[in-house]
């Protein structure tokens, strides 16, 4: 039996960095409790706010626990600045950590999103190819000429 938070891929991608910060506090030297504790609580807490607002049934339930699992992956990726400033973290950690919450960060925002608004399902699909292929083409390193580029930034 599969329950309703299993087939959120952003589930998946929280136990993924839950995961990452154990291994970073692993590494930690002694003394640094106090950040240990507050980045263990941080990143359970984008798991568990995330599968309690799947299980609500009222949208505002699940729209604020959507948003309190975000601030919770916000407060981590603090948590692994303040680790890499103090030299407790090396860049490439960092970096990692860092990717994977952006990404926890804008599904938490859409799943609270279509809460509130919504909209089908299918409208999400279209937007997120749209907004994508038009993000890869706007940052794409390809040169038009003047004029096809004034029409199409019309």
């Amino acid at each position: 039996m599969i329950l309703d938070h299993e087939r959120l891929d952003v589930y998946r991608l929280a136990l993924d960095f839950l995961v990452f910060a154990n291994q970073v506090l692993e590494t930690l030297p002694r003394g640094r409790a106090h950040l240990c504790d507050q980045l263990t609580r941080a990143s359970t807490s984008i798991v568990l706010n995330l599968v309690e607002g799947a299980g609500k049934h009222s949208k505002a339930d699940k729209r604020r626990y959507y948003l309190t699992a975000r601030g919770s992956a916000t407060e981590s990726a603090a948590l692994l600045d303040v680790l890499l400033r103090l030299g407790l973290l090396d860049e490439a950690g960092h970096r990692t950590g860092k990717e994977t919450l952006v990404r926890v960060v804008s599904m938490l925002i859409k799943l609270a999103t279509i809460v509130v608004l919504g909209p089908p399902v299918v409208a999400v699909v279209i937007f997120e190819v749209l907004l994508n292929a038009t993000a890869m083409f706007n940052h794409g390193n390809i040169g038009l000429p003047a004029r096809l580029d004034r029409i199409l930034r019309w």
